[in-house]
Parts: C-alpha cells; sequence; structure tokens
C-alpha cells in the first residue's frame, strides 16, 4: 500500500485513477491543479505523484520542478494526452519525471506504471 498523489484539473480522470488505485489498496489523495498539489505535499509525505501535464493555475511542468524541490525522492509520473501533451512528456523526463504516460491508458498501464516505480524505491 502506498500514499498516492493524483494531479489532474479533470475530475472525471481523476476519479478515474483514484477508485483504479483505491481498488489495488492505496491510499489516495486529490488535487485539481499543480499549486494545490503543493499544498497537498506541504502537509503529506506521497510514495508517488501521478500528475496531468496541461492544468490551470500552474501546469505539470512547472509542477514537475517544483515536486522536484519539495520531495526530491517522490517518484513522479507525468501524464499528457493529445499531439501536443505527448510532446510534451520528453520535456516532462528531462525536467523529474520517474515515467511517462501518455492519456488514454488503461487501468492495467496505470497499474504496472505505479507498481513498477513502488518496486524500485
Amino acid at each position: 500500500m502506498a500514499d498516492i498523489l493524483v494531479v489532474e484539473d479533470d475530475e472525471r480522470v481523476r476519479r478515474f485513477i483514484r477508485k483504479a488505485l483505491e481498488r489495488e489498496g492505496h491510499n489516495v489523495v486529490e488535487a485539481g491543479n499543480g499549486k494545490d498539489a503543493l499544498v497537498c505535499l506541504g502537509a503529506q509525505s506521497f510514495d508517488v505523484v501521478i500528475s496531468d501535464v496541461f492544468m490551470p493555475e500552474m501546469d505539470g511542468l512547472e509542477a514537475v520542478q517544483r515536486i522536484r524541490e519539495m520531495a526530491p525522492t517522490v517518484k513522479l509520473v507525468s501524464m499528457s494526452g493529445g499531439f501536443q501533451g505527448i510532446g510534451l512528456l520528453p520535456v516532462a523526463e528531462a525536467l523529474g519525471a520517474d515515467l511517462v504516460l501518455p492519456k488514454p491508458f488503461t487501468v492495467v498501464e496505470l497499474l504496472d506504471a505505479v507498481s513498477g516505480l513502488l518496486a524500485s524505491r
């Protein structure tokens, strides 16, 4: 079981991810943007952060940088979809994401990504 922060502005996607992770026994906290994610990180430690790239308030690329500063050992997944979003995933990796996940993804792909990162701790 891990503590996981899901950062996604689309409530339906956030709920999909939360439910999939909770079914596997993980504790999940949700944030709707990068600024809220930083507040969550200041209040609690997490094993994994899963963050979208395109969000209001603070985008996922800036969030990756700030999360790395606040929690250098947290496992970080950046996710995005569409042509432009998928094109930014290598940038997210360069900024510190441990893994990138192109949208759309399946529950199995999500769970495999998380379990792989948790195994590498």
